[in-house]
């Protein structure tokens, strides 16, 4: 499945975050599409002088860092962290865009767009979860908090916010999870509590905000991912073949055949000839998609993790 949250567009934004260039074509739209979207919304040329929440409100995306100023905030919030501040990590993050913007429908997903790229790299680069959960958790905090004082003239912005809050819960939840067995990250039953809890936010969300079946059936799955983990595999099957079923309307079949692999893992904690047969069908049928060798690679891992005798 996926370790994070899915992006649907990517934008690339100075360091101030108020100028956008469209980078990457939407999972539902060509680029043409995207271009006469624009010229109906006057947004022609590309390179715009829009607010960050303006436009990624207008395509239901979100955004991607430059490198060198997501570089550059990496160092600054690990400077923090190696001296033991995670309390200034978290303030330095919070009021990273106080100085360069003065509108919060531009500054506040700027502050929300560097809590991501951050949990991201401390995981990914750092290693260090304990900092991941502290640092998504003020993120998560921050959105909430200014989601509820959007001004009344930008009805856009609390949604706009709780979509990044959902995509921190949905990484927070993945990094916790102890079946992609990542090299460095040393998980502990507080770990998969915490997990549990921002899979289950990220959920919520999912419902409160509309979103649609693909990242419903993400939502449950990353769910039903943690009752795995806990050997609640009756709660877990349910989770797995309710994703599956949503997956199915969508036409994408790596996620309706990794949704059956999963269930096939569920079913080997009460059936294991019946559940390793299901996994087995579900891997043979994802090894003739796209990439299928990478997710079969994560069901192997899961059943490693889950099932070492098997």
């Amino acid at each position: 499945m996926y370790r994070v949250s899915r992006i649907e567009f990517h934008l690339k934004l100075d360091s101030a975050g108020s100028k956008g260039i469209l980078v990457t074509r939407s999972n539902h739209q060509d680029i043409s599409s995207i271009h006469n979207m624009m010229r109906t919304h006057h947004l022609l040329p590309l390179v715009v002088c829009l607010t960050l929440a303006n436009l990624t409100h207008m395509f239901g995306g979100t955004v991607q860092l430059l490198p060198e100023y997501r570089e550059k905030l990496f160092k600054d919030v690990s400077a923090f962290l190696d001296k033991g501040n995670v309390e200034g990590a978290i303030q330095y993050l919070s009021t990273s865009r106080a100085k360069t913007e003065s509108r919060p429908d531009v500054e506040w997903p700027g502050v929300m767009a560097n809590y991501e790229a951050v949990v991201m790299d401390l995981y990914y680069k750092r290693k260090d979860i304990d900092a991941v959960v502290a640092v998504a958790n003020a993120g998560i905090a921050f959105g909430k908090k200014h989601a509820l004082k959007a001004p009344e003239a930008m009805p856009f912005l609390p949604d706009l916010l709780l979509s990044s809050v959902k995509s921190l819960s949905y990484n927070l939840a993945s990094f916790c999870w102890r079946g992609w067995a990542e090299e460095g990250i040393e998980l502990t039953d507080t770990h998969q509590k915490i997990g549990l809890q921002a899979a289950e936010e990220n959920l919520r969300l999912a419902i409160q905000l509309k979103k649609p079946d693909s990242a419903m059936s993400n939502a449950l799955w990353l769910v039903g991912a943690f009752h795995l983990s806990a050997k609640n595999f009756g709660e877990a099957d349910k989770a797995f073949m309710a994703a599956r079923e949503l997956a199915g309307k969508t036409g994408d079949p790596v996620s309706k055949w990794m949704n059956e692999g999963y269930h096939g893992l569920a079913l080997m904690g009460s059936d294991s000839e019946q559940g390793q047969a299901v996994l087995t069908r579900a891997m043979t049928e994802l090894q003739a998609l796209k990439d299928g060798e990478f997710f079969v690679g994560q069901l192997k891992t899961a059943r490693r993790v889950f099932f070492p005798n098997h």
